[in-house]
């Protein structure tokens, strides 16, 4: 027997739910009973590394004031990094086709605001920033008052991966057009691609819990908040709508997953149909 199936099979029901009850506490993410052998998995070498035998010895001693570091190493652990480029493909044409014209009229000298909450591994902003560029040449801009695109995510290990921009050939080959690769990106002999300076140069990865506030981000045009809500509890995904409207402008747009809805969860928005997908448009007053 493995070191995964001995913990597994030692993890009682009433230990896992203490678990799972601390993990919601500490970022919000819901994990079932059906998850025993993942959790297993993924805190093995945090157990071993911390002297716990047990799962809920590793909860207690990350429940201690000094073990920050080892609560955001569980959630780091337990968080899923699962992306790929232009995911959907619709809430990036939309950009380009409607978005990023629409707020730059309106904005003015100011630059257009994006906020890729939950950015994960980086594709989804850096995508968002290729498309702002493939919209440029497209209309022919030469003076554009640019975008500023905010990434958000709860795990330092994704947010140092975004940041570093580097993606091996199994990664790019995930919805990465072999043209984009080429004007984008810079490659080597090991097919591994790098983001090119101008794209990342619109791009400001911070972490961020989204349990936690968003003032300080400011106020945005758009909000990518895309398969993340399945991980929270009701209660938690109308907390986070709720919150993130705030950050949204009137008329702002906010793209989630394509299985993703705000039925039942919001009445802050009105869906707009557009193409082959959609988005959620924020209504010009809010109550409260």
């Amino acid at each position: 027997m493995s070191t995964v199936d001995t913990i597994e099979h030692q993890i009682s029901d009433s230990d896992f739910d203490h678990f799972t009850e601390s993990l919601e506490k500490w970022s919000g993410i819901v994990i079932s009973r059906s998850k025993k052998y993942l959790v297993a998995h993924r805190l093995e070498d945090l157990m071993a590394e911390n002297g716990c035998q047990t799962l809920r010895q590793l909860v207690a001693k990350a429940g201690e004031i000094r073990h920050a570091l080892l609560r955001k190493k569980i959630v780091d652990a337990m968080t899923t990094n699962e992306t790929s480029w232009f995911r959907d493909v619709y809430p990036f044409d939309t950009l380009k086709r409607k978005l990023f014209r629409k707020y730059e009229e309106l904005n003015g000298d100011a630059p257009i605001r994006i906020w890729s909450a939950a950015c994960s591994t980086g594709q989804e902003p850096y995508g968002i920033s290729i498309s702002f560029q493939q919209y440029l040449s497209l209309e022919s801009k030469h003076n554009s008052s640019g975008i500023e695109i905010i990434a958000t995510d709860i795990s330092p290990t994704a947010l140092a991966a975004a940041r570093m921009g580097v993606y091996d050939n199994l990664s790019m080959s995930r919805g990465c057009k072999a043209s984009f690769r080429e004007m984008y990106f810079t490659t080597d002999k090991n097919n591994v691609s790098t983001v090119r300076p101008e794209i990342k140069s619109f791009v400001n990865f911070k972490p961020l819990n989204l349990m936690d506030s968003y003032q300080s981000l400011g106020i945005f045009d758009v909000i990518f908040l895309r398969y993340v809500l399945i991980y929270f509890s009701d209660e938690a995904k109308k907390d986070i709508i709720h919150r993130i409207s705030r950050r949204l402008k009137p008329g702002g747009a906010l793209f989630l997953g394509s299985t993703e809805s705000l039925v039942r969860h919001s009445d802050e928005f009105e869906m707009v149909k557009d193409g082959a997908g959609l988005y959620y448009q924020r209504k010009e007053l809010l109550a409260g």
